[in-house]
């Protein structure tokens, strides 16, 4: 039976690769909220944020939560279950003391979420933790500052003989082309004379990773072979362009991303009790949205206090 090209309200591009939606076709309701705090590092002999926990939650208790780290060698404390408040929750504590450079969130066997974890007060910083590319798209990452030399990049996990040369235009941005790109994933940038394995661990100012979503469509595209137009998202929701479904920012939901929860609320349906949407909170969903700070805040930590972008 052929794909219906005519996409209906709620069923927007439906019949393509469902990749992390529910059977219905929506996006499934799994949030990763991971938490900074502010410490002294004494070597540096300045404040600076570490990662301090994260949670990865849902209210659907039919989904069971599957977590993993990058790399996954990495050392950590295991993660705890439980279920609160009608709320399933998988948490890591201590993540300021692991070498965990990123974390993932599957449900139902499905990469849903990732993040990537700043560890260090590093020179080499990018302007966002995540990024969202449409298909056949160069990336173009901007740094908070310039740098001399080259970078070298690969994606997660690194391997010894995969760094690839990173080229650095408009002096502080890193300029990717698409077609070296290896699809969605956390990506590491070092410089180039850092040790691929000393920059590596906590404490090392030399590397830093970003989350990279790919769509699998050009801009404003959806559906089978990318025929169909996205609806329009509203309060910096997005399209996701293998179901043509709104993707919404945390605090907001609705088929349009119409509707603010109540407050501290997150989730698909705002039924996932956070607590309090604060200063140092990075909150993530699944692609194309990734990950952002609460309302009011921006920065790789969330951690300042002006007008918070739609993306970090």
């Amino acid at each position: 039976m052929q794909f219906n090209l005519v996409c209906k309200f709620f069923h927007h591009c439906r019949g393509v690769d469902e990749g992390v939606t529910d059977s219905d076709g929506r996006v499934r309701d799994v949030s990763l909220v991971i938490k900074y705090k502010e410490v002294y590092y004494l070597h540096f002999k300045r404040f600076t944020l570490k990662p301090e926990s994260a949670s990865c939650m849902t209210s659907d208790l039919r989904q069971d939560l599957n977590p993993s780290v990058v790399p996954d060698n990495a050392y950590y404390d295991v993660p705890s279950t439980d279920t609160i408040d009608s709320v399933k929750k998988v948490t890591w504590s201590g993540l300021g003391e692991s070498s965990v450079q990123g974390l993932i969130c599957s449900a139902g066997g499905n990469q849903a979420v990732s993040g990537p974890i700043i560890h260090h007060p590093a020179t080499l910083i990018c302007q966002r933790l995540s990024i969202t590319l449409n298909k056949d798209e160069d990336l173009r990452l901007p740094l908070f500052k310039s740098l001399p030399g080259k970078l070298l990049w690969q994606k997660e996990p690194w391997q010894d003989s995969a760094w690839k040369d990173g080229t650095l235009i408009n002096h502080n941005e890193l300029f990717i082309p698409s077609h070296q790109l290896n699809g969605s994933g956390i990506y590491k940038i070092i410089t180039e004379s850092a040790n691929p394995v000393t920059s590596s661990t906590p404490g090392s100012e030399e590397y830093n990773v970003f989350s990279l979503l790919v769509q699998e469509c050009p801009e404003h595209r959806c559906g089978l072979h990318c025929l169909e137009w996205c609806p329009d998202c509203l309060n910096g929701g997005m399209c996701d362009a293998r179901n043509g479904e709104c993707v919404c920012p945390p605090g907001v939901m609705g088929p349009r991303c119409q509707t603010v929860c109540p407050e501290d609320h997150i989730g698909r349906n705002c039924t996932v009790n956070v607590g309090s949407l604060h200063r140092y909170l990075v909150m993530c969903v699944g692609a194309p949205l990734g990950c952002t700070c609460a309302p009011g805040y921006h920065g790789v930590h969330c951690d300042k206090s002006k007008y918070c972008p739609a993306k970090l």
